[in-house]
C-alpha cells in the first residue's frame, strides 16, 4: 500500500523512476546468480584441480581464495572468469606455495548487482 492505496507493481515502478516506466529497483543479479556464473566458467576437472577456500560476493566485487596445482591453472581460471560480462577487472594477487599446492587470491571488480 502506498499513501493508503493498493498499487500494482507497474504503478510502483512508474512512480519510483525518473522517466516513468523503466528500470526495476531490484538488483540485476543476486550473489547466487554470480556464483552460478562463476561455476559455469570454471574449467573441467580434467584441466584444473581447484579447491575454493573462501569466496565473498558483494555488490561491487568478488574475492576468491583457493588452491590449485600449478600457476598455469590460476591463469586458466582467470582467463575464463574474464569471460563473465559483468566482471570489469579480474586481478590476481600473490601466489604462495603450500606443500604441493599453490594458494591464490583473485579480486574481481563486478557490476553485476
Amino acid at each position: 500500500m502506498f499513501n493508503g492505496q493498493a498499487k500494482s507493481v507497474d504503478e510502483v515502478l512508474k512512480a519510483n523512476t525518473a522517466g516513468g516506466a523503466g528500470s526495476s529497483p531490484l538488483p540485476k543479479s543476486s550473489a547466487y546468480d554470480i556464483l552460478l556464473e562463476i561455476s559455469s566458467k570454471v574449467p573441467g576437472k580434467d584441466k584444473i584441480q581447484l579447491d575454493i577456500d573462501r569466496m565473498e560476493i558483494n555488490d561491487q566485487k568478488v574475492d576468491i581464495t583457493g588452491y590449485v596445482k600449478t600457476p598455469e591453472q590460476i591463469d586458466m581460471l582467470v582467463t575464463e572468469l574474464k569471460g563473465i560480462k559483468c566482471f570489469k577487472d579480474v586481478r590476481r594477487g600473490n601466489t604462495e606455495t603450500e606443500g604441493e599446492l599453490k594458494k591464490f587470491k583473485l579480486t574481481i571488480d563486478a557490476a553485476c548487482m
